[in-house]
């Protein structure tokens, strides 16, 4: 297979959308790439399929920034903020890199640049969630009146692409869920919002906060929402999918 060229150039921004079922037969391979301190992290999660999707997650991460830095994934180390958000602990010797990653159900979000602040956010849209009482406790008035007043039809899906660039923001600032979600509000883009199916055409740049944060929904599967959130306005996107053991090959990460 054709190998990829994925390397970062000034304000380049790449996200990776990986399918998680589609490497449980990796398992054995996958967890001979994780440090001392992420196996037995593993073994204490009980149940089997968060368990398994923990040992997928945390190798093909490795797998990327080894890739992304030149160096063997066994090599890289990690830190973590005050506030828990991970990085990666540099040596001075490889390539800045940041990077910011989100699971939910089946996939795997992870996005990285050069030098900038950068966050993602990825959610499985629950449809049995109490969307109207959720958005009115941690959303700002007019985004729950956005919920509240948009086709019922589309209500589920309004909340959780809210609710993925609340998220995506406050990671890309480092501070996850420890600032109020009502302090700010997110930029809307009532075009896109309210569209049913997805053309997985990419990323959608659908506004800005304080002149300086620019959101992007970015494509995914039905029943998901996803956004990421940069301090700058991206030079290029380029969106890369991992949904098969051979696409790891093809990009030459088992190497």
């Amino acid at each position: 297979m054709e190998t990829i060229d994925i390397k970062l150039c000034g304000l380049d921004v790449h996200v990776w959308r990986v399918f998680l079922p589609a490497f449980e037969s990796q398992k054995v391979w996958l967890e001979k790439l994780l440090s001392p301190e992420q196996v037995e992290r593993g073994k204490r999660i009980i149940r089997f399929p968060e368990k398994l999707n923990y040992t997928i997650r945390s190798a093909i991460i490795r797998l990327l920034i080894g890739k992304y830095l030149d160096i063997s994934p066994l090599t890289v180390k990690f830190v973590a903020s005050r506030f828990g958000k991970p990085a990666i602990c540099a040596t001075g010797i490889e390539p800045t890199l940041e990077f910011n990653v989100s699971h939910s159900g089946d996939w795997l979000f992870i996005a990285l640049c050069q030098i900038n602040p950068i966050g993602v956010d990825v959610e499985f849209v629950k449809h049995d969630f109490p969307v109207m009482e959720i958005s009115r406790r941690f959303f700002t008035s007019s985004e729950a009146s956005l919920v509240a007043n948009v086709n019922e039809k589309c209500r589920t899906e309004m909340f959780f692409r809210i609710w993925v660039r609340k998220e995506a923001y406050l990671k890309a600032l480092g501070k996850g869920l420890h600032q109020d979600l009502k302090s700010f509000e997110t930029p809307i883009a009532p075009q896109v919002d309210c569209v049913e199916g997805n053309d997985n055409s990419g990323c959608t740049c659908v506004g800005t906060l304080d002149g300086r944060w620019y959101f992007y929904d970015i494509s995914t599967i039905s029943g998901y929402c996803a956004c990421l959130v940069t301090d700058f306005k991206p030079s290029a996107f380029n969106l890369f999918d991992l949904n098969s053991p051979e696409s790891l090959k093809s990009f030459q990460l088992s190497e």
